[in-house]
C-alpha cells in the first residue's frame, strides 16, 4: 500500500431494532448527517435489528449506492437471520452477503 495515501475513515452507524415505515425517516436523517466523502467506509452494527421492511431495505440500498458512487464501502456486522431472510426473500441475498463479508483492512474509526 502507498504510505502517502490516507487510510479510509470508518463512519460507524448503529441500526435501530426496527427499520420500518415509522422509524426509517429518523434513520435516514442520521445517514444524511454522515460526512460521506471519497473512499468513506460506513460500518453498520445491525446487532439490534430484528425487523426490517421495504422502507428500511430501500434506505440501506440507497446508502450502499451512495458509497459505491464515491468509491466507498458498506459493511454490516451482527446481522441476524431474520433480517437476512428478508433480503433473501426479495432476491437480494448476494447483496447482503457482500455487505456482511466486506472488510476494510485499513481504516480509522471517526470520532
Amino acid at each position: 500500500m502507498d504510505e502517502h495515501l490516507p487510510s479510509a475513515v470508518a463512519l460507524p452507524v448503529t441500526l435501530p431494532d426496527a427499520l420500518v415505515i415509522d422509524t426509517v425517516e429518523t434513520f435516514t436523517s442520521t445517514l444524511a448527517a454522515l460526512p460521506i466523502a471519497q473512499g468513506s467506509v460506513v460500518t453498520c452494527d445491525a446487532t439490534a435489528l430484528t425487523n426490517i421492511t421495504t422502507p428500511g431495505v430501500q434506505a440501506l440500498l440507497s446508502l450502499h449506492t451512495t458509497l459505491q458512487n464515491v468509491g466507498g464501502q458498506f459493511i454490516v456486522t451482527g446481522l441476524g437471520e431474520g433480517p437476512k431472510s428478508v433480503f433473501e426473500q426479495i432476491g437480494l441475498k448476494a447483496v447482503v452477503e457482500q455487505w456482511c463479508a466486506d472488510v476494510a483492512p485499513n481504516f480509522e474509526v471517526a470520532e
